[in-house]
C-alpha cells in the first residue's frame, strides 16, 4: 500500500462472536512508512437482511446487475426483500471530529479504539444461496485527493434459542407412513415405517437417537436410511430492476447445494391494504445422512441406538427476522421402486443454542424458564465445567462483497458465521421425565 504498511480492524472478541445486547470494541490499527494526509478515518457497523432469485423458471440461471453482498441482482422481475436492523458511522480523526479537512498522521503505529452496542434484539447471523443475515464493520480511511481505503471486518451474531423456554422439546413424538410399491405391471404389497423420538429439542453437538420399525410386505428388499433435513423459507415482494450497463464483467453464478428446491408459493400480505405480492422461496438442504442395513421382503427392521450428530448450523427459527425462516426435519426414508418417490416420514425438531437442564426438567416436569435479560453468553450443557465451543458453519462461506468494493477494499470478503457447538454433549445421559398422554 506504499505509505500505510498496515491497515486492520483488531477486535477484543478475537473469534468475533457476540449475542444481542453486548459491546463491540475494538481498534483500528493503522502502521505508516511516511507521513500520511488524511481528511477523516471513520468506522460504518452495519445489521441487515436480505433477500434475491430470480423469477426465471431455472432457479440457478446467473443473473447480472448491481451487486449486493455476493447477488448478483438480474436485470428483469425478480423477487427481493431487506430489513436494516442497524447502520451507524461514527468518526474517529479527522473532518468528523471537528479536526478540519486536512490533517496528517506522522510515521508509525496509530491506534483508534471503538465501541458499539448491539440491540437488543437481534437475529442470528445466517448466509445462504438466496439470502443472508449479516453483520459487518467497515473501516475507511478518506485521503484528500486520492482513493479511499476501506477494510471489511463480519462477526457473528448469535441470538440465544433456549430449549429450556420452548414448549414441548421434552415431549416424545412418532410419526408413520406407508407406500405401495409398483414394478412395471406388477403389484407389490405395502411397506410402512414409523419413527419415534423422545424429545424434539438438540443443540449442535448432540446426536438424535433414531428409533424407528419399518414393515416390508414387498418382495423386493430396501434401502432405509435417516436424514437432517434444513429447510430455508425466503419471503419477498416482487419488484422490477430497470437493466443496467454491461459494466457488469463478474456475474455471479449460483451453484445448485440445495437436494429439492420447491415452486413458488403466493402468500396472502399480512396488511390487505398493501397491494402487493409476496412470494416465498423453499429450499431443503442436507444437513448429515445416516445409513442403514436394508430390509429384506417379507421382513421387519428395528432400528435403534445409532443416531446422526448435529454439526454447527444456525438456530432454528431466526427469531427476529421477518424474511427468513429455518425448520429443521429429522426423517426417516425408505427406498421404493418404480416411478414412485421414496417414502419419506419426518419429524420436525428444533435446533437451539442453550441446551434442556436435565436437573430441572426432571424436577419440574416441564420447563417454563424465563429467558436472561440483557442475553449473556450461552451457559454450559450440563455444568460450568462443559462450556460450549463456537465452530464455522458445517455448509462452508460465502463470498459477501458488494458493489462498492474494489481493490483497494482489505479485509474478509468471504464469511462463513459461527455458531455454537458442545464437544461433550451426551444425550444419552440426559433423564427424561415421563409425560402423560
Amino acid at each position: 500500500m506504499g505509505k500505510i504498511q498496515t491497515f486492520i480492524i483488531e477486535l477484543e472478541n478475537h473469534r468475533g462472536v457476540y449475542f444481542p445486547g453486548q459491546i463491540v470494541r475494538g481498534e483500528i490499527v493503522l502502521e505508516l512508512n511516511e507521513a500520511v494526509k488524511i481528511r477523516e478515518i471513520r468506522i460504518t457497523f452495519q445489521g441487515e437482511a436480505y433477500v434475491d432469485w430470480p423469477s426465471s423458471s431455472s432457479p440457478y440461471e446467473e443473473t447480472s446487475g448491481p451487486k449486493k453482498g455476493g447477488f448478483r441482482l438480474p436485470t428483469d422481475e425478480h423477487f427481493s426483500a431487506s430489513e436494516v436492523y442497524f447502520n451507524r458511522t461514527i468518526p474517529l480523526f479527522g473532518k468528523g471530529r471537528g479536526e478540519g479537512d486536512s490533517n496528517t498522521l506522522p510515521i508509525g503505529r496509530h491506534s483508534f479504539p471503538f465501541d458499539f452496542g448491539l440491540p437488543d434484539v437481534l437475529p442470528s447471523s445466517f448466509e445462504g444461496p438466496w439470502g443472508y443475515i449479516r453483520y459487518f464493520i467497515n473501516a475507511t480511511i478518506d485521503r484528500p485527493w486520492s482513493f479511499n481505503i476501506n477494510y471489511k471486518r463480519p462477526f457473528s451474531v448469535i441470538s440465544p434459542v433456549d430449549l429450556n423456554t420452548q414448549k414441548n422439546v421434552m415431549h416424545s413424538t412418532s410419526n408413520r407412513g406407508s407406500k405401495r410399491m409398483f414394478c412395471l405391471c406388477c403389484k407389490s404389497g405395502p411397506i410402512s415405517g414409523t419413527i419415534h423420538l423422545d424429545r424434539i429439542g438438540f443443540v449442535p453437538g448432540e446426536r438424535i437417537d433414531i428409533n424407528a420399525e419399518i414393515q416390508n410386505l414387498s418382495s423386493f428388499e430396501c434401502d432405509v436410511w435417516a436424514i437432517l433435513e434444513m429447510k430455508t423459507i425466503y419471503f419477498s415482494k416482487i419488484f422490477k430492476e430497470q437493466s443496467v450497463t454491461s459494466r457488469i464483467k463478474n456475474p455471479l453464478k449460483r451453484t445448485p447445494t440445495e437436494d429439492k428446491i420447491s415452486e413458488v408459493l403466493v402468500c396472502l400480505p399480512k396488511n390487505p391494504a398493501r397491494m402487493k405480492t409476496y412470494k416465498t422461496r423453499k429450499l431443503k438442504k442436507e444437513v448429515t445422512k445416516v445409513m442403514h442395513l436394508g430390509v429384506g421382503g417379507g421382513e421387519t427392521l428395528v432400528w435403534k441406538g445409532s443416531g446422526l450428530a448435529i454439526p454447527p448450523v444456525p438456530p432454528s427459527f431466526l427469531e427476529g427476522c421477518n424474511i427468513i425462516d429455518i425448520r429443521y426435519f429429522l426423517k426417516l426414508i425408505i427406498k421404493t421402486l418404480g416411478p414412485s418417490s421414496n417414502l419419506e416420514i419426518p419429524i420436525e425438531v428444533i435446533i437451539g443454542t442453550v441446551p434442556l437442564r436435565p436437573q430441572l426438567a426432571l424436577q419440574n416436569h416441564c420447563v417454563t424458564l424465563p429467558p436472561s435479560a440483557p442475553p449473556m453468553p450461552v451457559p454450559s450443557f450440563a455444568n460450568d465445567s462443559q462450556p460450549p465451543s463456537y465452530s464455522e458453519c458445517v455448509f462452508g462461506r460465502y463470498d459477501i462483497s458488494d458493489e462498492g468494493d474494489n481493490k483497494h477494499t482489505q479485509g474478509q470478503l468471504e464469511f462463513a458465521p459461527v455458531y455454537t457447538y458442545y464437544n461433550n454433549a451426551h444425550p444419552s445421559n440426559m433423564v427424561e421425565p415421563k409425560v402423560s398422554v
